[in-house]
């Protein structure tokens, strides 16, 4: 994949992630953050659609409990695939 590609990516990775943080809401977790830009970045996510659906599906999944990003994000990955 380009790095522009990648740049767009993760630009719209950072507009969800201030779209999610709406005053009065509690902010989106680091971890979630940083598993989405290692998707990007190994090529696993290739596309708005697929940046979209796991950045949603972690947040809904990881409300609290972090240490599951992982399987989680796997999960949503292949399901797409």
């Amino acid at each position: 994949m380009s790095s522009i590609k990648k740049e767009l990516l993760i630009a719209r990775l950072n507009y969800l992630d201030e779209l999610s943080n709406k005053p009065g809401t509690k902010a989106t977790n680091p971890v979630i953050i940083a598993k989405v830009k290692e998707l990007i970045e190994k090529g696993e996510i290739m596309d708005y659609m697929a940046l979209e659906s796991v950045f949603s599906f972690l947040v809904e999944k990881l409300d609290q409990d972090v240490s599951q990003a992982d399987i989680y994000a796997k999960e949503i990955i292949s399901f797409l695939n």
